[in-house]
């Protein structure tokens, strides 16, 4: 399930990397239901000791400048949110009411526009664009070692998250993988959550596997930080 929003304001100044400041906002709108807002943030679904909130945002998207690692949307900017909790997709599209007044950072943007849609996914085959960093890493001590599309270890990274992510909110694991296949025009990129660097990327390439598996992923996005704005994909064919 997916919702598209609209926010209006004028030179909505925020930090280049924001996506701590736009994950801030959505908690806040569940304030309706505070229940499932401190189950969301506080525990979110489990799996394997592994903490999963099910959900994924993209990219800002309007007309903006850059400098002095700011960035500045001059007459505000569109965003998608991605779930597929029931529970969370109805919060969020009560919420985000047209002529809401909500406070990004500091700035004051209001709700322009909103369109929610439930697009699925069709095929056990999809070809795939990034729309926000990809993130595959696995933990060797103290030291987090992330991994490119185009590494051998990434389609592992990657169904080993897929399995605990769907294990965390059905109950089982799916009962086959997913194949990545045919990446390119692969592009890192470095961006820093509440003070820790990430190391994302934005590729093509495709992905096979059951229909409703793909589905799930297109929903909650695909590799690790989803919930801080990472893994979100569209599909192009």
């Amino acid at each position: 399930m997916q919702i598209h929003i609209e926010f209006s304001g004028n030179n909505i100044d925020l930090p280049i990397s924001y996506n701590h400041t736009v994950q801030s906002m959505i908690y806040h709108t569940l304030s309706e239901n505070q229940e499932y807002q401190n189950f969301l943030h506080n525990t979110g679904y489990i799996s394997d000791k592994k903490v999963f909130r099910l959900f994924t945002f993209g990219e800002l998207k309007g007309k903006y400048t850059v400098n002095n690692r700011r960035i500045l949307f001059e007459n505000g900017f569109t965003f998608e949110i991605r779930t597929v909790s029931d529970t969370l997709f109805k919060l969020l599209s009560r919420s985000f009411c047209i002529g809401t007044v909500f406070h990004l950072g500091n700035e004051e943007i209001i709700v322009k526009r909103v369109v929610c849609e439930n697009t699925k996914v069709m095929s056990d085959s999809i070809k795939i664009k990034m729309l926000s960093p990809v993130v595959a890493k696995i933990k060797d001590g103290n030291q987090t070692i992330y991994f490119a599309p185009s590494d051998a270890q990434f389609e592992k990274i990657i169904n080993n998250n897929f399995f605990s992510k769907y294990k965390a909110f059905y109950g089982f694991e799916p009962d086959s993988p997913i194949k990545v296949s045919n990446i390119y025009k692969e592009k890192k990129i470095v961006s820093k959550y509440k003070g820790i660097w990430i190391n994302g990327f934005l590729a093509k390439m495709c992905l096979e596997g059951k229909t409703e598996y793909l589905d799930f992923l297109y929903n909650v996005g695909i590799g690790s930080n989803n919930a801080q704005g990472y893994g979100m994909f569209e599909i192009i064919a």
